[in-house]
């Protein structure tokens, strides 16, 4: 599955250049930053996981439910569901919590190219939050089997780079799972909002639901506050 997750990467990456559903900004330096936040974000997710087994394994906690003996199918599925349900809520808040706004979240909304290697960039608090959750709803809660845990991030990552990229898709493809053009619109400029959910179901239910048939808007913040990165990664609110 994780040999998987990188094909599925690298077939976004060419999708989008071949087809692009929209012509994207010239960025200064996007191309050199994109790709060192690659490269933190792949070293804070091994440290954070690291971090998180090493403490389990000392601690001796168990998990509260046993998934581990299940199918793997079941295992991945029930995991699925129940994370794209709390990072619904986890996402919200930090777009609602000033604080965590600034601390996890307001980076990834800076860039005004919304495409696959988007989903890389982010704060690394904010990597070091998610992969943590990640582990622990995997499991503490549900108590999978490190190839379950392993599928599942490999399945949520596929759902990153869909997301992310510049490819326009069908309608109906966003009730079923979040689509690009869905995500456009929630890093929309000036808005930041809907769609928080890679499962459509929970946007839906907690009407946060958009899925127009096309979408054609500016992404991300303005030239000048994406350009400070270094205010945004020391938690400084850039609209101030």
């Amino acid at each position: 599955m994780i040999t998987a997750s990188w094909l599925v990467l690298a077939a976004s990456v060419v999708a989008e250049r071949v087809k692009p559903a929209t012509t994207l900004p010239h960025v200064k330096g996007w191309a050199w930053r994109s790709r060192f936040f690659v490269a933190l974000e792949f070293v804070a997710v091994v440290f954070a996981l690291l971090l998180c087994a090493a403490i389990h394994y000392w601690s001796g906690i168990g998990s509260l439910f046993e998934l581990r003996d299940a199918s793997l199918t079941t295992q991945v599925g029930v995991n699925f569901l129940l994370s794209t349900f709390v990072f619904y809520g986890w996402h919200r808040v930090r777009h609602n919590n000033d604080f965590l706004w600034r601390a996890t979240h307001q980076f990834h909304h800076s860039p005004r190219r919304i495409e696959t290697i988007t989903a890389f960039y982010k704060h690394p608090t904010e990597v070091l939050l998610d992969t943590c959750l990640n582990f622990a709803l995997s499991f503490l809660l549900l108590g999978v089997s490190v190839e379950a845990f392993l599928a599942h991030t490999a399945c949520i990552a596929c759902s990153q780079f869909f997301v992310h990229m510049n490819v326009a898709t069908p309608r109906w493809v966003g009730y079923i799972i979040q689509r690009p053009e869905m995500h456009r619109i929630h890093h929309e400029s000036g808005v930041h909002q809907n769609n928080y959910a890679d499962l459509p179901l929970w946007d839906i239910l907690f009407g946060t639901f958009r899925n127009p048939a096309r979408v054609k808007l500016d992404c991300g913040f303005t030239s000048d506050q994406e350009a400070r990165v270094l205010d945004m990664l020391t938690c400084k609110d850039i609209h101030k």
